[in-house]
């Protein structure tokens, strides 16, 4: 027997939607034996740097990682990853849309959804990342407007907190 979940809540009420441009998402390799100073530099410039958010899918040679900073940060992320023994690949432009609980740990197929909003708005998302109470999406910069639109459809917010 198969179980399918599927969200059924209309809008799927949430805490907050945030919308945040102008940023770059930007592939990040290094060897095995640098990863420990990629990521202790990253820790400590993070801050500095403006990381949005880090996702790294490993692998033994040390993986491309995906990182997401400002867009005018990255030659700072291209030195650190210099650094490190590896290389940061040229930028894409991109936008990060959070999507804010509540529980969304407990509600299953919500990102099932907001995956299904992306696909009717004929948007492809760059990044996806889902923790317990929080969906973040990355976007292309060019695209994130159709995706918004399509997203609001489905997700709703209290006042104050929409994009």
């Amino acid at each position: 027997m198969e179980i399918v979940a599927v969200y059924l809540e209309k809008p799927i009420k949430t805490y907050g939607m945030r919308a945040k441009e102008g940023l770059a998402l930007l592939p990040v390799s290094c060897p095995a034996d640098g990863l420990d100073g990629l990521c202790e530099a990253l820790a400590e410039s993070s801050t500095e740097l403006g990381v949005e958010l880090c996702a790294a899918p490993g692998g033994e040679s040390g993986g491309a990682w995906r990182v997401c900073l400002p867009a005018e940060r990255a030659p700072q992320l291209t030195e650190l990853a210099a650094r490190a023994g590896g290389e940061a690949g040229p930028g894409r432009a991109v936008s990060l849309l959070n999507l804010q609980g509540p529980h969304f740990g407990d509600r299953w197929g919500i990102a099932s959804q907001a995956l299904a909003a992306l696909g009717k708005a004929g948007v492809e998302p760059c990044l996806v990342l889902g923790v317990t109470h929080t969906l973040q999406l990355v976007l292309p910069a060019e695209e994130t407007g159709r995706a918004l639109e399509e997203i609001k459809q489905l997700f709703s917010a209290p006042e104050g907190g929409r994009v």
